[in-house]
C-alpha cells in the first residue's frame, strides 16, 4: 500500500502544480465539470480525491460526490485536497458538515505538510 500511496501523492502533487500553472498563464482555460484528478482502489473499493488549488465551496462537493457515487457507487470513498489551509469562518463550518453528511473527507492545508503526513491521511481514509 505504501508504493501506490508514494505514486499517488506524486501524482497529485503534478496535477495541483499543473492546475496553478495553467490558471496562472491561461485564465481563460475552460473549467472541466465532474473531473476526478486521482482515483485509488484497494481491492474492489475506489477512492475519488480531488484537489483543488486554493479556495473551494460546496459545489465542489456535490461534483465530486456525482462522480463517485456514479462510478464507485455505496463502497467509494471520497476526498476534497486543498493546497491552502481554510479559513475557519462559519461557511466554511457548514461545508465541513456538509462534507460529513456526504461521506467525504475534506484534507486542507496541504502546501504545509510533508509527503508523508499527506500519505498517513490519506491511508487513514
Amino acid at each position: 500500500i505504501i508504493p501506490a500511496a508514494v505514486i499517488s501523492l506524486i501524482v497529485l502533487s503534478l496535477n495541483l502544480l499543473g492546475d496553478g500553472l495553467r490558471d496562472a498563464f491561461d485564465p481563460n482555460y475552460p473549467e472541466t465539470v465532474n473531473e476526478i484528478d486521482v482515483l485509488l482502489t484497494e481491492g474492489a473499493i475506489p477512492t475519488f480525491i480531488s484537489c483543488k488549488n486554493g479556495y473551494f465551496d460546496a459545489n465542489e462537493l456535490y461534483k465530486l460526490s456525482s462522480v463517485a457515487n456514479r462510478f464507485g457507487r455505496k463502497y467509494s470513498k471520497k476526498i476534497l485536497v486543498a493546497s491552502e489551509p481554510a479559513k475557519q469562518t462559519n461557511a466554511y463550518k457548514t461545508i465541513c458538515a456538509r462534507a460529513a453528511d456526504m461521506g467525504i473527507t475534506i484534507i486542507d492545508g496541504v502546501d504545509n505538510m510533508s509527503d508523508y503526513d499527506l500519505m498517513q491521511k490519506i491511508v487513514a481514509v
